[in-house]
Parts: structure tokens; C-alpha cells; sequence
């Protein structure tokens, strides 16, 4: 029987160091019928013609080169002209197991499910870590639970884009949003209610590689995105009557927006109207999350408000000290 196609979408940016592991991890899959979709966003460092190499060297390689837009714009450049049955993301500054195809695959059919998410390594310092440590070793999730599992133990397994594959189908209306970061968190609720059957199979089969100068990894402005993020599964929660869900997630905004603007102060980033703009929307907010459901965070802002935010940021200013 001829195996299903997957689509591997891998965005690229300045990432040479790390891609030639990166694309060697996936032409050498055991699972062999792969479409490996290379998007070249605008690199400067090399990484246009290491791909251009692999092109020739393997058939299953599609290369394209483009200005930079961003990663979000990447991926759905990749979803656009990707012809596979199935579709996965890889970063191009991660690496995969070279069993991570097949046994994803073979967890979707075992479970008849719609998107199959495995378990990742953390790579720091050279270090491979399994941050969250669960038990379970497959198992899936549909209806209200699909949802339950971006607010559980599994919520890094479920929002990040990579480490799984997707039926095709699941991208037919759905695209990442352009010039935001958090992109997978701005999309995941509607990911996920595209698909009946969501299963998991906790085995690291990604590998994570942490950049301290990666995006996320640095603050500035564009971090309040997490929050609009945040806004965006609150609405979908509400809408749906998943109550309990909406509660949690904003605990989890008003400690985004606690986190950011006490960043913004203690980088000395000096804008009086995004400042107000979410010191308004987490005292809004702060109505809404009572004392017995706030978070140890969200107690200690609603004791002390704005002096808590300056004390974080002094903290985080230490922290910079120490570092250095």
C-alpha cells in the first residue's frame, strides 16, 4: 500500500548554523514519501544556497525564495502549495528524530485521529530536556477535552505548529496570522476545532532548540501579541460556553500583561500609550478573575497593583546583572 505524502513546511531565516542538521533529519526519515517544502524567507547568512544544494541532491525538495516576510507568511506560502495528504512545520533551526514521521503516522491511523502531536526535546546549552514529564503514553482527545489540553500539562504539546502532522484539510480556511508573533496561539482553537480527533503520543520525537536571540526569546513591543493571543481563545472559549476554559485563560492574560509590562520597565521601553493601553485591559480584566480563581500572580497584583509590576521589573533587572 502507498503511504500517504506529507508536506514538510520548513521557514527559513538566518538560521545556517543549525540548518544543514535541520534538513538532514528530514531527508532521512524512515518515512520515505515526504514533500520537503523549503521557504527561504529573504536569508542573508547562506541559507538560500544550502538549500538550492539540497534541491540537487534530493527530488523530494522544493525550494522557494522569497523576500522577507516573516514566519508566519512562510507557512502559509507552504500550505498554498503544498500537495501532500498530510502537512507538518519544522523550524529550521530545530532537528527531528528520524523515527518522528512513522510514529506519528502510525499514532494517527491507531487512532483514526485528525492531528497527531508527539512530545519534544528541549535543547539547551547542549542539553536535551524533557520538560513537561508525562506519564501517559498515548491516548486522544476530542470534543471539550480537545480544548482542555491548552490549559493543561499538554498546552506546549498542542499550540506549538511543529512536532506534529495535520490531515491537509485542517488548513483549508485556516492560515497564521502576518506580522504577529505567538502566530500558534493566535490559530490553535480554530485548529483544533477543525479536527475530530486530536490523538498524542508522549515520545520525544522533535528536538528544541533554544536561541537566547531567537524572537521570542528577546522582549520588545511586539511580545504584547501574547496578549491580543490570549484575546482571541477568551472569545472562542466564550462563544462555545466553555467557561471554566475563558476563566483560565485570563488568568493566564493578566499574568502575560503583568510579565510584559514589567519587562517594558525594566528595559527602560518608554511607551506611555501601550503601557496605559494594557495597565487599562488588566485592570478590566481584573474584575472579571475573583480572588478564590486568580493565580498566586494575579493575588499579588490585585494586592498591591502597580508598585507589584515595578518590584518584577527590578527583579528582572537583577536577573539581567547576574546573567551578564
Amino acid at each position: 500500500m502507498v503511504k500517504k505524502m506529507i508536506s514538510v513546511i520548513v521557514p527559513i531565516y538566518n538560521v545556517y548554523n543549525y540548518l544543514e542538521k535541520c534538513l538532514n533529519s528530514i531527508i532521512n526519515q524512515t518515512y520515505k514519501n515526504l514533500e520537503i517544502i523549503l521557504i527561504d524567507d529573504g536569508s542573508t547568512d547562506g541559507c538560500g544556497k544550502m538549500c538550492d544544494n539540497y534541491k540537487e541532491l534530493d527530488n523530494r525538495i522544493v525550494v522557494v525564495h522569497q523576500k522577507n516576510c516573516g514566519l508566519s507568511n512562510a507557512r502559509n506560502k507552504g500550505i498554498e502549495i503544498a500537495k501532500g495528504n498530510l502537512i507538518s512545520f519544522v523550524d529550521g533551526d530545530d532537528y527531528l528524530e528520524l523515527n518522528m514521521f512513522d510514529e506519528l503516522k502510525k499514532n494517527m491511523d491507531k487512532y483514526n485521529s485528525d492531528i497527531s502531536i508527539g512530545h519534544y526535546y528541549y535543547l539547551k546549552n547542549d542539553k536535551r530536556i524533557i520538560r513537561e514529564k508525562i506519564k501517559k503514553l498515548s491516548f486522544v482527545s476530542t470534543g471539550y477535552n480537545k480544548f482542555c489540553n491548552i490549559q493543561n500539562e499538554y498546552e506546549n504539546l498542542t499550540v506549538f505548529s511543529w512536532g506534529k502532522i495535520y490531515k491537509r484539510e485542517i488548513f483549508n480556511n485556516i492560515r497564521y496570522p502576518e506580522g504577529r508573533i505567538y502566530e500558534d496561539s493566535y490559530i490553535i482553537c480554530n485548529v483544533l476545532k477543525e479536527a475530530n480527533r486530536v490523538s498524542y503520543l508522549i515520545k520525544p520525537l522533535y528536538n528544541y532548540c533554544y536561541r537566547s536571540d531567537s524572537i521570542v526569546n528577546t522582549f520588545d513591543i511586539n511580545h504584547f501579541d501574547k496578549i491580543d493571543a490570549n484575546n482571541k481563545k477568551i472569545v472562542f472559549f466564550l462563544k462555545n460556553d466553555y467557561l471554566d476554559l475563558a476563566l483560565k485563560e485570563k488568568n493566564k492574560k493578566m499574568n502575560n500583561i503583568i510579565i510584559n509590562l514589567s519587562k517594558m520597565k525594566s528595559y527602560r521601553i518608554k511607551n506611555k500609550k501601550v503601557f496605559n493601553k494594557y495597565y487599562k485591559e488588566l485592570l478590566d480584566t481584573n474584575k472579571e478573575v475573583k480572588w478564590k480563581d486568580a493565580s498566586k500572580k494575579v493575588k499579588l497584583f490585585k494586592i498591591f497593583r502597580r508598585p507589584y509590576i515595578s518590584v518584577l521589573a527590578i527583579m528582572y533587572r537583577v536577573k539581567d546583572l547576574i546573567k551578564k
